[in-house]
C-alpha cells in the first residue's frame, strides 16, 4: 500500500522532474546527521545549501508520503557521506525520519559538458550487446558498490555490471541505448 501511494505522491514532484541521487538509512552521530548512500559517491550535485527532496522508503518513516524538501546545511564526503539538514538537530528526529529516499529536482543540477550525461538518463536505456547487436535487456535502475556507479540490467538477461570503460560502450540518449561488452562468464 504505501509502495502505490508514494508512486502517486511523487507524480506530483516528477511533474517538475526529480532525480533520484540515492538513500539514507542510518543516522551519523548525535547531534543530526544523517549517513547518506549515493548512487554516484564520486561526482555529487550536493552541496551546502542544496534543496532536496526526500521520500519515505517504509511505514516507520515520519516523513509524508508526498515527500518533503529540505535545505542541506553541511555536508561531507569521504569514505561514506554525512550531512546535516536545515531545521533537523539530534538524533531522535533523524531516527524517526529514517528510512528515505534522495531525491533532487533536474532543474537544480548544474549543467553539462557535451561529452557528460546524468546517471539517471541512463534508467530505461536498451542494454544492446556491443558485438552482436542483440538486446541483452533494459537498464532498470543504478546503484552504488562504493567504488563506481553499478547498471542493473533485467530482460533479456539479468545482469549487474559496473559503469566503466570495460563494460559501457556508446552511449546513444536519444535513441535510448547503451553498448554493452558483458563479461565472458555471462
Amino acid at each position: 500500500m504505501l509502495a502505490q501511494v508514494i508512486v502517486r505522491s511523487m507524480k506530483t514532484w516528477k511533474e517538475q522532474a526529480i532525480v533520484e541521487l540515492g538513500s539514507c538509512t542510518q543516522p551519523h552521530g548525535i547531534k543530526g546527521g544523517f549517513t547518506f548512500n549515493l548512487i554516484n559517491m564520486q561526482d555529487s550535485s550536493l552541496d551546502l545549501d542544496s534543496k532536496i527532496i526526500l521520500f519515505p522508503s517504509s511505514t516507520r518513516s515520519n516523513i509524508p508520503v508526498e515527500g518533503k524538501e529540505f535545505e542541506i546545511d553541511k555536508i561531507s564526503f569521504g569514505h561514506k557521506v554525512m550531512a546535516y539538514l536545515k531545521g533537523i538537530n539530534d538524533r531522535d528526529m533523524v531516527e524517526a525520519m529514517l528510512p528515505f529516499s534522495i531525491h533532487i529536482l533536474r532543474s537544480d543540477l548544474p549543467e553539462l559538458d557535451d561529452d557528460e550525461i546524468y546517471l539517471d538518463d541512463l534508467i530505461g536505456c536498451k542494454a544492446i550487446h556491443i558485438e552482436t547487436g542483440v538486446e541483452l535487456g533494459k537498464i532498470i535502475r543504478l546503484e552504488d558498490n562504493g567504488v563506481q556507479a553499478i547498471l542493473i540490467i533485467r530482460g533479456g538477461e539479468a545482469m549487474d555490471l559496473p559503469f566503466v570503460d570495460a563494460f559501457v560502450g556508446e552511449i546513444d540518449l536519444e535513441g535510448k541505448t547503451v553498448q554493452i561488452n558483458p563479461p565472458e562468464y555471462i
